[in-house]
């Protein structure tokens, strides 16, 4: 509810202003490499993303990952998913750049598998909700996303962090991208391409 609430404090000044529709891109699906570093856990894997506008000022969005570190020490292996989906609001404040803000809803799982003659394993559920305002701009063939990331676990402490991304287009539908992420100790790095369809 707070989350909510935040939200709609933020974009109400903007969605009271009359503007034109967005020149940027809120439809593209993604995909390519993660690396998760939290603590002794370094992981690497896969992920998969997409966005969809849904109509003038709001889109969905939501990411999956699936990254595995098999030497967290001499015995364990650590298996992590996560799903994340959001509403997003973007706003048009020049010709090429947009406030945006995100809510979202993050879940998945932590598995791991300790081998010192006989196999445990023990899981740890990922249950969070993220909020994720920024300003997005396009400069040439780059579009550039930098945003403050509130998360809010559903048990523990909530913590602030950024969430930076570039997007390089090599065409008119396809990008060269990179995103960073940073919250408390974890640390995200997305490597990928994107494929833009739709108007922009």
């Amino acid at each position: 509810m707070k989350s909510l609430t935040l939200l709609a404090a933020m974009i109400a000044p903007f969605a009271l202003a009359e503007t034109g529709d967005s020149h940027l891109s809120y439809d593209w699906l993604e995909a390519g490499y993660k690396n998760i570093q939290l603590y002794d856990i370094d992981a690497d894997g896969w992920g998969l993303g997409f966005s969809k506008k849904l109509t003038r000022n709001f889109y969905v969005q939501g990411r999956y990952h699936d990254v595995t570190d098999d030497h967290v020490d001499a015995h364990t292996q650590v298996d992590i998913t996560t799903a994340e989906l959001g509403l997003g609001y973007y706003h048009p404040l020049t010709d090429n750049m947009d406030f945006t803000a995100t809510l979202s809803r993050l879940d998945g799982e932590e598995d791991f598998t300790e081998d010192e003659g006989y196999h445990h394993h023990h899981d740890h559920d990922i249950e969070s909700t993220a909020f994720t305002p920024g300003l997005k701009a396009h400069i040439g063939k780059v579009e550039l996303h930098g945003s403050a990331r509130y998360v809010k676990p559903d048990h523990g402490d909530s913590h602030w962090g950024l969430e930076v991304s570039a997007n390089y287009f090599v065409s008119p539908t396809w990008t060269l991208s990179v995103l960073y992420e940073k919250v408390d100790e974890e640390k995200v790095l997305l490597l990928g391409t994107q494929y833009h369809f739709g108007s922009h």
